[in-house]
C-alpha cells in the first residue's frame, strides 16, 4: 500500500517529466 502511495506522491511531486521515467523504471 505504501509503495502505491509513494508512487503517486512522487509522480505528482516530481512532475510529468520524471513521471514517465518513474513508471518506465
Amino acid at each position: 500500500v505504501l509503495g502505491a502511495w509513494q508512487k503517486i506522491f512522487f509522480c505528482e511531486f516530481d512532475g510529468p517529466r520524471s513521471r514517465r521515467a518513474y513508471i518506465k523504471a
